[in-house]
């Protein structure tokens, strides 16, 4: 793609651009390769009046995406997984799970707290760099307090030191072998967010805690109610 000048650049090697990808990225990451394409593309004929007579990247159709896949933990695998995390050498390991499904963090989020972010009093942490790029403050779980107080603070305020997206994987694929759980470190914001359904909270405050901006993203991804459920909801009500 980026050896393409702007009127060089067509549908098909979009479209090739896509397959190439799909050989080793997911329909949905690809799809917002495409999208980016997209929005560089309409900011060039719209803001720079650089005359294009259209955009192909618009013309291509966004590759089906997979739907959700429920990979929620189950109370059982997240027994397993707390007692297994003792055995493994990552010392910060344990307290990023509890962030993960007890306050639905984002790994990002986890990485780059401190521990001066942290409000014993108020049971609060301050989330300084996210994902949207806005600071929140979340609510934390008794235990994930005690979980964060276990750890060292590192020489520059941080509480977890993992260099490495890699060293951080391989970690956590440790501790799902020894687990015999085979869910991603980001099942863990889809247990919080279905948990905290069941539990009641509306999806306002959900995505105060997880830090979703849209809520059809948070309802589509992280809040599928399974049927156990809303049978036992019905049972109440009649």
């Amino acid at each position: 793609i980026c050896k393409n000048s702007l009127a060089k650049l067509t549908v098909m090697k979009i479209k090739s651009f896509q397959k190439m990808l799909s050989e080793t990225l997911n329909p949905s990451t690809i799809n917002k390769y495409v999208s980016l394409i997209k929005m560089a593309l309409d900011y060039a004929i719209n803001d720079l009046d650089i005359y294009l007579p259209k955009n192909v990247a618009g013309q291509c159709k966004r590759l089906k995406e997979p739907d959700w896949s429920g990979e929620v933990i189950t109370e059982e695998e997240e027994k397993r997984l707390i007692e297994n995390s003792y055995r493994s050498k990552a010392y910060w390991l344990r307290a990023a799970l509890v962030l993960g499904i007890d306050c639905g963090m984002r790994r990002s989020e986890i990485k780059n707290l401190r521990f001066a972010d942290i409000d014993r009093i108020n049971k609060t942490a301050t989330l300084r760099n996210t994902k949207n790029g806005d600071a929140r403050t979340v609510g934390l779980t008794p235990r994930a307090i005690t979980e964060l107080f276990k750890l060292p603070v590192t020489p520059d305020g941080r509480l977890f030191n993992w260099t490495t997206s890699d060293q951080f994987k391989f970690y956590w694929k440790q501790l799902k072998h020894w687990s015999n759980v085979s869910k991603t470190f980001h099942s863990t914001r889809a247990t919080f967010a279905t948990r905290a359904a069941e539990a009641g909270w509306n999806h306002l405050d959900i995505a105060a805690q997880t830090g979703h901006k849209d809520l059809n993203v948070l309802k589509k991804h992280y809040a599928k109610l399974n049927g156990r459920y809303l049978a036992s909801k019905l049972d109440n009500k009649l």
